[in-house]
Order: structure tokens, then sequence, then C-alpha cells
């Protein structure tokens, strides 16, 4: 079993979201932190475990994000951190995983399940050593309901249509690298 940490900036969570029904808002949260078990003899993940600042949280529009992170919506002030921490790990075939954990976002724990695929495994040459040493890239996608974890704005429209919508996709995409035999993974879980 090799323990891997994630390289933040290469690591993100993108998220989709209807707006007015006719087209999807994107936006992004960079720098995810976090950490992962996977047996590279069996490729096989063990245990994953994320955190998402909400100060890293981006849609390209400043007005927007400031909204988002408000008590509107995430009520950043009040819940900073968005994490997940794995609970089950199922292997559905020789790459799909299928991942229950929990999610914490908004003040709320809910379960969830993300279906996650591991991209590959690259030697990479570690900085300032001749060494290299295993990276390994993953990507995962689950579709939530925001209310699920009280995050009930909107912005109601004629005809019963919503300005926003309920269902999130989410995609989180993962590079890490094997952890330094000196080194402690990070802690995603909110203080």
């Amino acid at each position: 079993m090799t323990t891997f940490i994630f390289d933040p900036v290469h690591s993100y969570l993108t998220f989709s979201v209807r707006h007015i029904m006719i087209s999807n808002a994107r936006g992004h949260i960079a720098n995810v932190k976090g950490w992962l078990e996977f047996d590279l003899a069996k490729w096989n993940l063990e245990t994953l475990e994320a955190r998402m600042d909400l100060v890293d949280l981006c849609t390209g529009n400043g007005k927007r994000d400031e909204h988002l992170r408000s008590a509107d919506f995430f009520d950043a002030g009040k819940f900073p951190v968005i994490t997940f921490q794995s609970k089950n790990i199922e292997r559905l075939s020789a790459v799909d995983h299928s991942i229950t954990g929990v999610l914490r976002m908004h003040g709320v724990e809910k379960e969830v399940v993300f279906d996650v695929q591991p991209l590959g495994v690259w030697e990479i040459p570690q900085k300032e050593s001749d060494v290299t040493a295993p990276s390994i890239g993953f990507t995962g996608s689950l579709t939530i309901d925001r209310r699920d974890f009280g995050i009930n704005w909107n912005n109601p429209l004629p005809d019963r249509g919503l300005g926003v919508g309920h269902d999130v996709s989410i995609t989180l995409d993962i590079e890490a690298r094997e952890k330094h035999a000196d080194e402690e993974c990070p802690v995603c879980t909110p203080s």
C-alpha cells in the first residue's frame, strides 16, 4: 500500500449548476488538499480524504463568487471548508471504483457516492534530486442536490422556473505524489 499526497497546484473540484433553466453556470475550487492510499500492485484505491477551502472558489465573476461565499449559499464566514472522507471503496471493474463517504459542507454531513477512475501512474523526478517517485492521477464525479446541505437560496422565475438549479454536478480531479517518509498527511477534517 502506498500513501499519496495531493498536489494542490494540480488538484481541482469543478462544479456545474443550471442557471435560469437555459444554461449552466460553472466554477471551480483550486488548491484541493488531501491524501489517498493506493495499492499499485493490485491497482486498488483504499482510502481518500480531501479538503477544499472556499477562499479558493472561482467562477470567473468576482461578484458571483462573493455571492456564493455569502450566507445565501455556502456561508463561508461560518463554514469556510468543504471536506470529503471515504468510508467504503468498492472496485467495480479493472479501473473503476465507487467511493462511499461523508461530504461535509455548509455545516451538514451527508453520505454520498463518488464514481472514481484512476487515470495513471507516472514516475516523476523529485525537485532538486535525481530520485523519481510515483505520482498518480484520478478523476471522480457525482451529482448532489444542494438543498440536502441547507443551500436553499433561489431566484424564482415565472411558471415555476428556477434561477439556480437544485442539482449540482461535481468533478474532482486529483494529481498526487508518493508521500515522503518524514511527511505528515494533510488534516482534511474541519477543526
